[in-house]
């Protein structure tokens, strides 16, 4: 799990930070039994003078990879990225550079990003103890273990889902659950024999437009929406086509 550790500040005069403030990122993992931790980068703050909590601080992050596709990929993308020549290890690894921004409450409020693995975690134990399969005498442990063996890739997405949505969600993802959940009971009605009305249908497609616009989350969302609207029965397939 990455870390920010230790604070190298210059300053502060009169409420107001002047000076640089550093960080090092860090990383612990088990080594043959042995904790170890390794640096691969820091963090720097400029000057700033934020009070309010949506004031937003810039900040720039250096951090070593290695060159691998997926990381050349990213550093083209999204990073300024130099190559540099280690002369201890006669590697080679990628300096990624990159400028940002964020809020003052920012840190104060991702420090809790972990609770939102417990979403997932109890959306588990709902559906393994709910399983109709499940006979009372069962260990559920076993049942959990099981399902978890099974389903690897698909509680992984929803784990990441959760840390991300908590991270950078904003209005945008939440108008788009309001309107998603609209159409889910059309939906569920349309399955159950029900008849359902969805008014000025051109609207209601612009607003679900509008929510993806520039929002690679919301547009993640609106693609496994869709994922499972084509797996419903032909009767619902063909709602969605007229709509």
């Amino acid at each position: 799990m990455l870390q920010v550790r230790g604070v190298i500040l210059g300053g502060v005069r009169e409420e107001i930070i002047t000076f640089l403030c550093c960080y090092n990122a860090s990383c612990r993992y088990d080594q043959n039994g042995q904790m170890v931790r390794l640096c691969h980068g820091f963090l720097v703050r400029a000057p700033q003078h934020a009070r309010s909590s949506s004031d937003r601080v810039n900040i720039f992050t250096v951090e070593m990879v290695n060159i691998i596709k997926r990381s050349q990929a990213y550093a083209k993308k999204v990073c300024n990225s130099i190559n540099m020549y280690h002369k201890v290890s006669r590697s080679k690894f990628i300096v990624l550079i990159k400028q940002n921004a964020i809020m003052k409450i920012d840190p104060s409020y991702l420090n809790f990003c972990a609770n939102s693995l417990f979403v997932t975690a109890n959306m588990v134990g709902k559906l393994v103890v709910n399983n109709p399969r499940n006979k009372g005498n069962e260990e559920i442990d076993r049942w959990i273990h099981d399902f978890i063996g099974n389903h690897k890739g698909w509680i992984s997405q929803r784990l990441t889902e959760g840390v991300i949505n908590s991270m950078i969600a904003g209005s945008c993802e939440e108008g788009l659950f309001g309107q998603v959940k609209k159409v889910f009971m059309m939906m569920t009605n349309l399955r159950r024999g029900n008849k359902v009305a969805c008014w000025d249908i051109e609207s209601f497609a612009r607003k679900c437009n509008e929510c993806m616009v520039d929002k690679p989350l919301a547009m993640h969302y609106q693609t496994s929406v869709n994922d499972i609207l084509n797996s419903w029965d032909e009767k619902s397939r063909q709602f969605i086509l007229e709509i």
